[in-house]
């Protein structure tokens, strides 16, 4: 396998900051149960108050932060550690809500194991010029990811920045994103995918085969699945598409903690799913067990079904 050269001055600093779960304290933030400035969550009615989880109220307490800028290098990359300590009990988290997702993410930070060894490519801060990795790859940007990354074969990604280019892997993928996936980016996986983001998704999200996708903030992009099995827990808002895969049979589970309007769930129903399972927190309907009887054949059994629990106006 022909791997693209790996910087290893940071290897040592890399394992220790990635196999620790650190006990960080964020930056100074108000109340940790409500919503995050800056986080893209929707508030729904002032009358209701809603629960935001421990692991998406630790990610999101370094978001007016980062959002500010840090000038000096040593400061942000600090920063980005602290905030990366909050995304990997998240993933664990995820990992617990869909048994066997984010497998290698887990296994590294719990043991410091890496199938295949070391990182195929490390880099130590944003990344500024395109990379490509040969067969199977294992990348790590401790920034912002500028530019395009190619994985010809399966790979796990982890990126403590945001994504603001291009990441296509050719083969299946796990991809752990601290931060947001940008409006110019797009995310292409041709095999099977889990996907962690920090922070909201404004981009293209597609993949070939079966998915666990968490968003632990707002879905704005286009979101569109592979087959047959998928799994979507939006923790923000969801006024982005969700499609499914054209021609081939799918399945859908679909859980949004913020606020989905009844036009974008019926896109998504609408798009092809063989069965779109869903628990939406808020929408502009009313509340209640869909489809409504009346609106099904008498001895017709509906393939999707969905629960709508709260009405709101965002």
């Amino acid at each position: 396998m022909k791997l693209t050269p790996a910087r290893s001055l940071c290897c040592a600093l890399l394992a220790a900051m990635l196999s620790g779960g650190g006990c960080e304290t964020p930056p100074e933030t108000g109340d940790a149960g409500n919503t995050t400035p800056g986080s893209g969550r929707g508030t729904g009615s002032p009358a209701v108050t809603h629960a935001v989880s421990p692991t998406t109220a630790a990610v999101d307490a370094f978001d007016d932060a980062i959002a500010r800028g840090v000038a000096d290098a040593e400061e942000r990359a600090a920063l980005l550690q602290r905030r990366w300590s909050a995304v990997q009990r998240a993933v664990v988290a995820a990992g617990v809500d869909h048994e066997g997702a984010f497998y290698a993410a887990r296994g590294y930070w719990h043991t410091g194991f890496m199938r295949g060894g070391d990182w195929s490519w490390q880099q130590p801060g944003d990344l500024d010029e395109p990379i490509v990795v040969d067969g199977r790859g294992t990348v790590l940007i401790q920034g912002n990811a500028n530019a395009d990354i190619t994985v010809t074969g399966d790979a796990v990604v982890h990126i403590l920045g945001d994504l603001q280019a291009s990441l296509i892997l050719r083969g299946a993928g796990e991809v752990v994103i601290a931060g947001s996936i940008h409006p110019a980016a797009h995310l292409q996986a041709g095999g099977t995918l889990d996907l962690y983001t920090g922070g909201g998704v404004s981009g293209r999200i597609t993949a070939a085969g079966s998915g666990v996708f968490v968003i632990d903030g707002p879905l704005i992009g286009n979101l569109t699945t592979g087959q047959p099995v998928n799994a979507i827990h939006i923790t923000g808002d969801c006024i982005g598409q969700v499609n499914a895969p054209d021609d081939a049979a799918a399945l859908l589970t679909l859980r949004v903690d913020g606020y989905m309007p009844q036009a974008a769930l019926q896109a998504a129903l609408d798009s092809g799913f063989t069965r779109l399972t869903a628990t939406i927190a808020r929408s502009d309907t009313q509340p209640g067990l869909y489809p409504v009887r009346s609106e099904t054949e008498p001895a017709g059994r509906p393939t999707s079904r969905w629960v709508i629990h709260e009405r709101a106006q965002r």
